[in-house]
């Protein structure tokens, strides 16, 4: 892809989640708030610490099922630290738990490609074939357009769905 073509999609990326952004900023007054998780990225998530919590989700999840999926969004459970949070999704793409995007919740995202990268399908492929393992692609950088290295560990559960928390490497 030509280098003008990669700057015009991060710029109407950039552009579009601005927008998105603002328009639920407008809303803000009569949404109630899902969480009040906010976080400095100068203090962001390791790799070894979202591998670690990403298992810890799992083990969750083979204790208690489903239920245990109520634990990822509160904020004093240790499944939301730094930047790190987790997130679980079914095998064929289904979003089934979000503690930062609650609005992804039942959309089936097998599909979504952003930066040129299927990130989910090899989510759930890895989940599929190897059971848990890293996922790698290119997202921004917090407050900045620059796109750089993302790992997501992956950990299918029990259950029969996954669950991954990410890190920048």
């Amino acid at each position: 892809m030509p280098v003008i073509s990669k700057k015009l999609l991060i710029c109407l990326g950039i552009v579009l989640s601005s927008s998105v952004f603002a328009s639920e900023r407008s809303n803000e007054s009569t949404a109630t708030p899902v969480n009040a998780f906010k976080v400095s990225f100068a203090d962001t998530l390791t790799p070894e610490d979202a591998k670690i919590m990403s298992l810890k989700a799992s083990e969750l999840i083979n204790r208690r099922g489903r239920a245990a999926l109520a634990e990822f969004s509160r904020l004093d459970s240790g499944f939301m630290v730094k930047d790190g949070f987790v997130f679980c999704m079914t095998l064929d793409g289904v979003m089934i738990s979000h503690p930062i995007r609650p609005q992804l919740i039942g959309k089936n995202l097998a599909a979504y490609s952003r930066y040129g990268q299927p990130l989910f399908q090899a989510m759930m492929d890895k989940a599929v074939i190897e059971g848990e393992g890293w996922v790698e692609y290119k997202w921004p950088y917090p407050g900045t357009s620059e796109l750089r290295q993302k790992l997501s560990y992956v950990v299918k559960n029990n259950e029969g769905f996954f669950c991954a928390v990410t890190a920048f490497k």
